[in-house]
């Protein structure tokens, strides 16, 4: 017959090597808590991974990863930004200016991974000071929108509503690099793992956080999405 110390089975309490709980929800994970009873995690969802975190209880999460599309994979939009041309100071990056006075686009096509999940990617840029007259307190916005094509749908599907990505207030000196903030949720039409994306990049200098009064070089943008992992 098992032990009972204050109306509990002694293999129940932490001391005696037990859990310390009389019940443990059904598929969860369980964490030490030294002395105390065990910590059951949260149950994760499908294609979530463990995380760890310093001196807490890891938690479940939805991995995410990050594609990078160099400039030089776009093609010209009806307002295209200067021909592609090389930034040199010791070493060397391949840029296109998107002028300070004139809305400038790229379109870039990519191809959604098998593991891609949710309906909404993020998005940031990364360009370089070009021109001899830095930014002083001043800022760059670009805006990114998209569509997702399927087999047997035509290229001209329409995008989804643009999000901006920019930075504010920033000085900097001819060659430095500055990326953009990572944008809020960009709500890709109709996107589905393993279909292809047309996305719209832009440069918008009548935007309120656009007032660099010069040309800015892009090298890439990143795009950041959620994965489904699978075993």
């Amino acid at each position: 017959m098992a032990q009972i110390i204050n109306g509990q089975e002694a293999a129940d309490l932490v001391e005696g090597g037990g859990t310390g709980l009389l019940t443990i929800t059904d598929h969860s994970v369980i964490v030490g808590s030294g002395t105390d009873p065990v910590t059951p995690i949260t149950v994760g969802t499908t294609g979530q991974v463990l995380l760890g975190a310093t001196s807490a209880d890891p938690v479940f999460t939805t991995v995410s990863d990050v594609d990078t599309l160099m400039i030089g994979a776009g093609i010209n939009g009806a307002a295209p930004p200067e021909a592609a041309s090389i930034l040199t100071s010791t070493y060397s990056v391949e840029v296109r200016n998107f002028d300070d006075a004139t809305d400038e686009d790229l379109y870039f096509t990519w191809q959604v991974p098998f593991d891609f999940t949710g309906s909404t990617v993020t998005f940031r840029v990364i360009t370089w000071i070009t021109n001899a007259t830095g930014p002083s307190n001043e800022g760059v916005a670009f805006f990114l929108q998209g569509a997702s094509i399927a087999d047997g749908e035509l290229i001209s599907s329409a995008l989804g509503t643009a999000v901006k990505s920019s930075y504010l207030d920033q000085t900097h000196v001819q060659y430095d690099r500055k990326a953009t903030t990572w944008s809020g949720a960009v709500t890709v039409t109709g996107i589905a793992a393993g279909e292809t994306v047309m996305f719209k990049l832009y440069r918008d200098e009548s935007d309120a956080d656009d007032d660099y009064a010069q040309d800015i070089g892009a090298e890439a943008f990143q795009i950041k999405y959620s994965r489904l992992l699978s075993s």
